[in-house]
């Protein structure tokens, strides 16, 4: 064989070796077609968890004497469980081989009153997301908290919140008791969020969403309060004028609600209520479901029944004719049934001089004013 013939082989020799290492070199997971949970992968490479190979930053192509493989790569701290052949990823990432940064969000509240949002809201919150807060208050406070918005991916039935969830506990962490796990929104049947009251100094709330659907979120709101005083700092009013609000306004008051407030009224004055706001859901005339009942007690400890309250339209300016009618007491019942919530009421009390006619109730207000 000439040295020319030995030359060409050699030098073809090298050629195809050069080829199959450049070719080696660009291998590459293959995506494969078709949707997820249903594609199919080429021959030399192998489905993991009936997902096709995934890309070349998540898998490196290995060249084995049997065919070509794509054996996990954990990333960020991930480790592999060969058992269920995936990456276990710690809470600050996620995906198939823990690539992904998790959504964080979360604060700790100090203030006696304070507004939670879910990320992103009013737009919708991201996948994977991982929030805590934490509300702390002074040891001889208590805490309520209540919804102004809600809406999270409910469960695949209406008892479970198995997919995105806002959970509460009672205290300084997942470790004490859970005040309940909550989902869905206004008209679902799932166990959507309520006002809840702390029984200590300390709320612990975390919301975790999962990796596909998600919705608008939520906005919470809180305020503090001493304990025994669920319905508010005063029962027993005996200045001339004052404000009577549901318990926690603007947070929405809890089922089953019983409030009482007294105001003594002053001798020879009527007493005239002004609503700021109210918003009371009630049926029948605020005769049943929720409402703020007004009654009068005379010198002889008679009960009398002066009105109703209830709805979302604040009604007109309210006179009570005290003196006429021999009231020494006006007494305010708020209560509430066990279904639906509003947001209660602010009112105004004021005592004014009767000068012994109903006369017209707003230029009685004016003359005073």
């Amino acid at each position: 064989m000439s040295s020319i013939s030995i030359s060409k082989t050699i030098a073809v020799s090298l050629l195809l070796i050069m080829l199959a290492t450049a070719a080696v070199s660009q291998l590459k997971c293959y995506y494969g077609v078709g949707q997820y949970r249903n594609c199919t992968c080429g021959v030399q490479y192998r489905i993991l968890e009936k997902r096709c190979c995934s890309s070349e930053e998540c898998q490196q192509p290995v060249l084995t004497t049997e065919n070509f493989t794509c054996p996990f790569v954990c990333q960020n701290g991930g480790t592999y469980d060969a058992e269920r052949k995936l990456c276990q990823c710690p809470a600050s990432h996620h995906g198939l081989c823990c690539e992904q940064e998790t959504p964080q969000c979360g604060e700790v509240f100090l203030t006696h009153k304070g507004d939670i949002f879910s990320l992103n809201y009013p737009n919708n919150y991201p996948n994977n997301a991982n929030c805590i807060w934490k509300i702390s208050t002074d040891p001889e406070r208590r805490i309520v908290i209540g919804p102004e918005s809600f809406s999270v991916e409910p469960g695949n039935n209406i008892y479970s919140c198995n997919y995105d969830y806002l959970q509460l506990w009672d205290g300084t962490s997942e470790s004490k008791h859970s005040l309940g796990v909550f989902c869905g929104g206004s008209k679902s049947y799932h166990k959507t969020f309520q006002t809840l009251y702390s029984t200590g100094s300390n709320l612990f709330i975390q919301f975790r969403s999962d990796f596909i659907v998600s919705k608008r979120g939520f906005h919470l709101k809180y305020s503090v309060f001493y304990a025994g005083q669920e319905c508010g700092p005063y029962s027993i009013y005996t200045l001339s004028r004052g404000t009577i609000t549901s318990p926690h306004y603007p947070i929405k008051y809890r089922p089953n609600e019983n409030c009482q407030w007294t105001i003594q009224v002053m001798p020879k004055h009527d007493v005239y209520l002004t609503f700021q706001n109210i918003d009371i859901i009630s049926t029948g005339n605020c005769r049943y479901g929720d409402y703020l009942l007004v009654t009068g007690k005379t010198s002889d400890k008679k009960v009398k029944h002066i009105a109703a309250f209830c709805g979302k339209v604040p009604p007109r300016l309210f006179k009570i004719p005290a003196e006429s009618k021999g009231l020494e007491e006006i007494t305010l019942i708020f209560k509430t049934d066990q279904i639906y919530e509003g947001r209660g009421f602010v009112l105004n009390y004021r005592q004014i001089l009767s000068n012994g006619s109903s006369g017209d109730e707003s230029g009685i207000m004016a003359e005073d004013n």
